[in-house]
């Protein structure tokens, strides 16, 4: 599965007068040079905003998500929990943490953390997704369904979200409702081969062979080694395997 991204918060604020300094402005250019991409520069604004301004929530916030992005992980997590103790109503501050733990393979922090965020702020289609994909990551795919369910209620046009939940129906030999998911996914965006791939091995594993040959034909179109794993499923020569590919 490809790397998971919880969304940062724009929280951009206004500038003292005169061109002095404050923390607000060093918030603000941190948040400049992170939208970006230039996350070290990021990370020395936001740290020099809460030189500044210690009790600074956002700015934690903001330095924990750099953190996340330069992988420094350990750093990432003090940052997030001093704005969650700075902020404790913040479902933001929650779902990031959660975030950083599924990247570090802790998913039983990681589902706590969305939880919380949840809890916080119930209609959160990213914590949602994120917690569905935190029960993927440890194999419970039953308990996966419900809140990446809810996310697709939420945000019916995220692929992401189908493609995890078909992910997570196929595991439980819940086969046309997954292929319903992937095929509402592929209208979607037709040109994805890693959807129309998906859907071809789900094709399979319900002994659906001639839609699945369609899905070859549609594959051989848009990339060429996709649709070899295809055909070579298809033929019997290499095992079906049906995985979320990214999150």
């Amino acid at each position: 599965m490809k790397k998971m991204f919880a969304f940062i918060a724009v929280m951009i604020f206004t500038a003292a007068t005169h061109g002095q300094e404050t923390a607000e402005s060093a918030n603000r250019l941190g948040l400049e040079e992170f939208n970006n991409g230039r996350y070290e520069a990021a990370a020395r604004q936001f740290e020099r905003a809460i030189e500044m301004k210690p009790e600074y929530a956002s700015a934690h916030y903001n330095l924990g998500t750099s953190y996340f992005y330069l992988r420094r992980f350990e750093q990432a997590i003090m940052a997030l929990k001093r704005a969650g103790k700075l902020d404790p109503a913040s479902a933001a501050t929650s779902n990031q943490l959660g975030a950083v733990y599924l990247e570090t393979g802790d998913e039983a922090r990681a589902t706590d953390a969305f939880k919380e965020a949840i809890k916080l702020k119930p209609e959160y289609a990213s914590a949602l997704y994120n917690l569905g994909c935190s029960y993927i990551r440890s194999g419970d795919f039953r308990s996966a369904t419900r809140p990446l369910e809810q996310a697709r209620v939420l945000d019916p046009n995220n692929v992401d979200i189908r493609l995890n939940l078909a992910f997570a129906l196929s595991r439980q030999d819940r086969l046309k409702e997954a292929i319903g998911e992937m095929r509402t996914a592929v209208s979607s965006k037709p040109s994805d081969a890693d959807l129309q791939l998906f859907l071809g091995n789900l094709y399979l594993l319900a002994n659906d062979r001639g839609r699945a040959a369609e899905q070859y034909m549609k594959l051989k179109q848009l990339d060429i080694a996709a649709a070899g794993q295809l055909q070579e499923a298809i033929a019997g020569t290499r095992v079906v395997m049906v995985s979320a590919v990214r999150k």
